[in-house]
């Protein structure tokens, strides 16, 4: 795979991304009374692999994925849809001219990055039903476009059995707090069991619906979250920084409104917290900058 592309073959490029990165990633499943843990292994273990995570990134700002996990091209060799994308990713991960500072690095840049990730990986999951043991994942809503957007991270519409039910994610990139990331995602889960999110919830779930076969739509219920849902905590961490036990009992878990059998953290532990998020970075400016030539 090669950075080198034209804007009328990302959808080509993330294909190929896509391909590549099933080959790579694996995880590992365990559980305790609490929750079950799912680690994540593989994706960012070389410079290649760095390149398809940014090539997806990349097609997640040019819309290339849909939300029923299609890949298709929205843009052409036109120069303005070229700068569109190189405005995008720049908006995000900055530029020589407009560097991001630190603060900005962590603050918007680092969590976008997470939350696309984290898209990505359900999207792998679509694919590879070991990477979601609660179900075959069907559908998943657009990530923000902006990294100042707030709001749930990661929805994700799954198959478990003749059920269909809502994955919804919490990312979370603290380099060297993950357990502030689990408190603040429990937060987030509170606040879905309140029905503060039911609104955004409601109109992902009711958008998929029209986009799925005639069969599958009259299974979907407008409110199915409501029967079944899990939570994924999402930490991304520095693992040098603060080894961490997964499977340790988390009391805090136990206020949620759902059975540990679905509340399903998924650790992204990094070595060199900082750097892999800079090559990502860098990454994803090269594939925007070459799509503008």
């Amino acid at each position: 795979m090669t950075t080198a592309m034209k804007p009328s073959s990302l959808d080509a490029a993330v294909q190929d991304a896509i391909a590549a990165l099933l080959k790579a990633t694996t995880c590992s499943a365990s559980e305790c009374e609490t929750h079950k843990v799912i680690a994540v292994q593989g994706w960012a273990t070389s410079a290649q692999n760095i390149e398809c995570l940014a090539t997806y990134l990349v097609g997640l700002l040019a819309s290339t994925i849909s939300r029923t996990l299609e890949v298709r091209a929205h843009i052409t060799t036109s120069m303005s849809d070229r700068l569109e994308i190189l405005r995008s990713v720049e908006q995000i991960v900055g530029s020589a001219a407009a560097p991001l500072t630190d603060d900005h690095k962590q603050d918007q840049r680092n969590p976008w990055i997470a939350e696309g990730l984290w898209h990505l990986y359900f999207f792998l999951a679509a694919r590879n039903a070991a990477l979601h043991p609660a179900g075959s994942v069907l559908a998943l809503d657009f990530p923000h476009v902006a990294a100042k957007d707030h709001g749930l991270d990661v929805l994700a519409i799954y198959r478990d059995g003749a059920q269909f039910g809502l994955a919804i994610v919490e990312c979370k990139a603290y380099e060297a707090n993950p357990n502030k990331a689990i408190n603040d995602a429990v937060k987030t889960f509170k606040q879905v069991d309140n029905g503060k999110h039911d609104a955004r919830i409601r109109q992902f779930v009711a958008t998929v619906r029209t986009a799925l076969p005639p069969t599958e739509q009259a299974q979907v219920s407008a409110s199915l979250w409501k029967d079944l849902r899990s939570y994924v905590p999402n930490p991304h961490y520095d693992q040098s920084k603060k080894p961490m036990n997964w499977t340790n009992k988390r009391t805090s878990f136990a206020s949620l409104a759902v059975p540990a059998a679905r509340v399903i953290v998924m650790p992204h532990a990094i070595n060199q917290f900082a750097t892999f998020f800079d090559d990502v970075a860098i990454a994803m400016m090269k594939i925007a900058q070459n799509a503008n030539v």
